[in-house]
């Protein structure tokens, strides 16, 4: 079941998991073995029908299509020097899936038949919309600037190795004790680099966005073999 901040019971125990709502009031539960969704005022809103379900994402398709947007005109404008960000392109595909963002609690109780739609106080709510929606934006940029990472490997890789070919450069040539010397030094380095790597998507990426505690406490089956004397 579901109790509010005050303590009080809203929603009695009746589910056989659940768990806590979304930015949306909605929140996922258990009945017969099948998942579905109630909203604040314990109503199931869709059905039980579902294998697994999880909290609803605050930006979903609309954050999507911004992200996209902003990431397709970017290269075109540095790849082809084309200049596709029209003002049509921006307030369709870039200004209206930010109100999406913003406006996400109203429109989807609104959507989905809550009478609660319309925020009780609407200077506290642009407020509260205008912090989470940058807090959205710089978790767009932060995400972009870790994942581009990957090309900074690529060209630290290459400087690196620049280094080890001009170091082995002679005026007879290059020498090949001091190319097998470089590469393994680069090598051993990158797989240093690797490793790290492996290490915070394992257990800081992978833990912190898909890891799902929960599940059914395991219980081996014993076999009674003096039964069967």
């Amino acid at each position: 079941g579901y109790i509010n901040e005050a303590g009080e019971m809203v929603t009695p125990p009746q589910f056989e998991d659940a768990s806590s709502s979304d930015f949306n009031g909605l929140a996922p539960v258990k009945l017969n073995e099948k998942w579905g969704y109630i909203n604040e005022a314990g109503e199931m809103v869709i059905p039980p029908q579902f294998e697994d379900a999880e909290s609803f994402d605050p930006n979903g398709l609309a954050g999507f299509v911004m992200y996209m947007a902003v990431a397709v005109g970017a290269v075109f404008m540095l790849v082809f020097d084309k200049n596709i960000m029209t003002p049509a392109y921006i307030w369709l595909l870039i200004v209206l899936p930010l109100f999406l963002i913003f406006a996400a609690t109203p429109i989807t109780k609104l959507l989905t038949g809550q009478k609660d739609w319309m925020p009780e106080s609407v200077g506290m709510f642009v407020v509260e919309g205008f912090f989470e929606l940058f807090e959205t934006l710089l978790s767009y940029v932060s995400n972009t600037v870790s994942f581009l990472r990957v090309g900074a490997f690529a060209i630290s890789h290459a400087g690196m190795m620049m280094v080890v070919y001009l170091l082995s450069a002679g005026s007879d040539g290059y020498s090949i004790g001091g190319l097998i010397f470089g590469n393994l030094l680069v090598t051993g380095l990158e797989a240093v680099l690797v490793c790290i790597q492996v290490m915070r998507l394992e257990f800081y990426e992978m833990f912190g966005r898909f890891y799902k505690s929960g599940g059914e406490k395991f219980s081996p089956r014993m076999i009674d073999y003096t039964a069967a004397d």
